[in-house]
């Protein structure tokens, strides 16, 4: 067998958003299962993007692999004859074919030359650089004052951490990390910038060539139809025609949250301005609170934020799956014994 190990989220995914997606505990079931000496494994995806500008050639690179391998029983001209009797970006399929050859034949310079690294060797970011880089988001995201809102709060939890010597950073980390996302939530003026703001647009031309054409499916407040079997919004395509609407909206950022804001009136941006200031009150709570006694219940609480994820009605049920451990995981933090350490 020639597997491409590129792990791809599928549609289980969406359900539980915290499977398990290091390729490790498949590639192993796979080896166990046909014998490690009769199984190849290798990133197709990430050499087929690499060298081909996407990943759509990766099944022809594995074809290629294959056959420098000695595994098919046909010969090179007639995939080749194959591939220009189907005429269907003949050239870069036979390209293809050839780099699959390549990664078989020296696989060390395929590497080099697609720029291929292991997707679970890539280094954590330190502490620091995560949060200023949160910080910096914050800054595009709404103005100067929302990022030191941030800065500020995750720099006296920090305080708190190191006066106690605790020498730990979970919890910087954890909060760090769920602090930002509860403050950033995607609204309308978000969504915007982000198909705006020229990356949206790097990573197409990076990409693809020539005229393409794209599509926006969204599922607008007030105007997207109801679902008649789960009555939840559908979503609705629009055509390029919507990004001036975009550019509009992103340089309209200024009104979130004020009285002006046309979309804060709405249920869900409540919630989700609720639910942001609940958490910069947990953290403060905790960082005039945090002992060694409670440092992992205080863990507890802010992961548990972890699960507020998604968009739309999604997201609604991931807050009150959050809202229903709360009181619990307070509980615990709140102790009797956990203050009295901390006393």
């Amino acid at each position: 067998a020639v597997i491409n190990d590129h792990m791809v989220p599928l549609a289980a995914f969406a359900e539980n958003p915290d499977m398990d997606l290091n390729a490790d505990g498949y590639t192993n079931v796979i080896g166990a299962k046909l014998g490690e000496d009769a199984v190849d494994f290798l990133n197709a995806t990430r050499i087929a993007v690499g060298l081909m500008g996407d990943a759509i050639s990766a099944n022809i690179l594995l074809l290629g692999y294959a056959y420098q391998k000695g595994l098919l029983p046909i010969t090179r001209a007639s995939i080749a004859a194959a591939i220009a009797l189907n005429g269907v970006a003949v050239e870069d399929n036979l390209t293809a074919f050839a780099w699959g050859r390549v990664a078989a034949a020296d696989p060390d310079r395929i590497d080099q030359l697609a720029g291929a690294t292991n997707d679970r060797s890539e280094a954590e970011p330190s502490l620091d650089d995560f949060i200023a880089d949160n910080g910096n988001q914050l800054l595009a995201y709404q103005n100067q004052a929302y990022k030191a809102r941030y800065l500020v709060r995750m720099q006296k939890l920090q305080e708190r951490i190191d006066a106690a010597a605790l020498g730990r950073d979970e919890l910087s980390r954890a909060a760090a990390r769920n602090l930002y996302r509860l403050m950033a939530y995607k609204d309308e003026y978000e969504v915007a910038r982000l198909f705006t703001d020229g990356r949206f647009q790097d990573q197409l031309r990076a990409r693809f060539s020539g005229d393409i054409r794209l599509g926006y499916h969204l599922a607008p407040p007030l105007f997207a139809p109801t679902d008649p079997v789960s009555g939840n919004p559908r979503k609705m395509q629009f055509g390029p025609w919507i990004l001036p609407v975009f550019k509009l909206l992103a340089g309209l950022k200024f009104l979130r949250g004020s009285l002006f804001d046309p979309f804060g009136v709405l249920a869900e941006r409540r919630a989700e301005r609720d639910l942001r200031d609940q958490f910069e009150a947990l953290i403060d709570d905790i960082t005039g609170q945090l002992s060694s006694a409670n440092y992992d219940a205080a863990l507890a609480l802010v992961c548990n934020y972890d699960q507020v994820r998604g968009f739309g009605h999604i997201k609604r049920a991931n807050m009150d799956a959050a809202n229903k451990d709360l009181a619990s995981l307070r509980a615990a933090f709140d102790a009797p014994s956990a203050r009295e350490a901390a006393e």
